[in-house]
């Protein structure tokens, strides 16, 4: 099985460039923004958001992934943690701005909502949080042992044993429950032989369908 320290020793699995979701996220965002990159990985969303002239306070749950974030340090990087994604060491109402690109929907339902009540906690009032989870869409939505309702453990490839929940539109709706805005939308990730994550998916599902499907949130508090 799995787990997200054998991940970051991967090459192929490691993200380098940013997710276009950064980029609406930082729009409304003053400069000298005190930003927080919920499971940051290898760091790829720390440049990004350093560039703008924000603060940038990062965690993720691995090591190896916090020893590449470790690259970007520099004098707007605040903090950079270990921490669990339901479980946050920052004060209340401190974080102006939270990102996170395809980390909430790696658990179960119970750690999904008790790490919204964390990211609502450490906001102050009006800031922003933006979200990507995969989506029931996916084509590999149903893909392994499903634990509970839309929550699944793959039984094999780079992801076995990590909980993937697939998000519906009520599931999202119910995790904007409390907030005092709210949007998202779909977005589709096409195939292409380039991609050094899912270029390996069966040639039947050829260049035409989408692979990857996501629910792209915003928030505010």
């Amino acid at each position: 099985m799995a787990d997200w320290n054998e991940l970051f020793n991967r090459e192929e699995f490691i993200a380098t460039q940013p997710h276009p979701v950064i980029y609406p996220f930082m729009e409304t965002l003053p400069e000298g923004s005190i930003v927080y990159d919920l499971g940051c990985g290898a760091g790829r969303h720390i440049p990004v958001l350093q560039e703008k002239g924000f603060r940038v306070i990062a965690s993720d749950i691995s090591m190896n992934g916090l020893s590449l974030s470790r690259r970007h340090d520099g004098e707007t990087l605040s903090s950079l943690f270990c921490a669990s994604m339901d479980s946050i060491p920052i004060a209340n109402c401190s974080m102006d701005g939270v990102l996170s690109v395809n980390v909430i929907n790696h658990g179960t339902w119970d750690i999904i909502q008790n790490t919204m009540d964390e990211v609502h906690r450490i906001l102050t009032p009006g800031g922003k949080f933006t979200f990507l989870v995969i989506a029931t869409d996916d084509l590999r939505f149903g893909s392994g042992m499903e634990i509970e309702p839309r929550t699944y453990i793959p039984q094999n490839g780079s992801e076995a044993g990590i909980p993937h929940h697939f998000f519906n539109e009520d599931d999202v709706k119910l995790v904007a429950e409390g907030w005092e805005q709210s949007e998202w939308q779909l977005v589709k990730r096409y195939r292409t032989s380039k991609d050094k994550v899912f270029a390996k998916i069966p040639d039947g599902w050829g260049e035409v369908l989408p692979y990857v499907v996501h629910y792209a949130v915003e928030l505010h508090k």
